[in-house]
């Protein structure tokens, strides 16, 4: 039915290549849900989140984190999963811990990878506490309202997957800023 409605808008190329583009986005689609189907088992939650930041941010952090299917936050999108998709998912799966330390919190991201593929990328709990890492977080943030960040996100992704690998991480970020 999508793929029909796109072809009725006229956005799509005319003749073979439209429809040939829009199959190939309804079957990409298609692949991202079955992927999402298989780690969204079960009633999707949300989890109401209240935390107090510590005296040294005088700051509390309030919201809901949603989507979450028994212990498992499931981020999916259309888009390429870059560090924006990943940072996002990893940030709520803080909040997760940081609100509800028992529980044995993941956090997945489903995007595209290249045309057709399906790229899925899954966080377990953080080796440091939650509520000081969000913390740190909330610091970042607030000097970035007041000054510009010394480090953009894709730079820093680059820089710290690399150290991660164990490859040149200076190599990496110069790459990414330079390009």
């Amino acid at each position: 039915w999508a793929r029909e409605a796109e072809w009725r808008r006229g956005r799509l190329p005319p003749g073979q290549l439209g429809w040939r583009i829009a199959t190939e986005s309804q079957q990409l689609a298609n692949r991202l849900a079955a992927s999402a189907f298989g780690y969204s088992g079960g009633p999707e939650s949300s989890v109401d989140v209240d935390l107090d930041l510590g005296a040294a941010t005088g700051r509390r952090l309030t919201g809901t984190v949603t989507p979450v299917y028994g212990a498992r936050y499931v981020a999916v999108g259309y888009s390429k999963l870059g560090p924006k998709n990943l940072l996002q998912a990893w940030i709520r799966l803080l909040a997760l811990c940081a609100a509800d330390p028992d529980t044995d919190w993941t956090a997945v991201c489903i995007g595209r990878r290249g045309q057709r593929d399906v790229d899925v990328r899954a966080f377990g709990r953080p080796v440091r506490a939650a509520v000081e890492v969000l913390a740190e977080l909330v610091a970042i943030y607030d000097s970035g309202l007041r000054e510009p960040l010394p480090v953009p996100v894709n730079t820093s992704y680059a820089y710290a997957e690399a150290r991660h690998t164990r490859r040149g991480p200076e190599h990496a970020a110069q790459f990414i800023w330079a390009g």
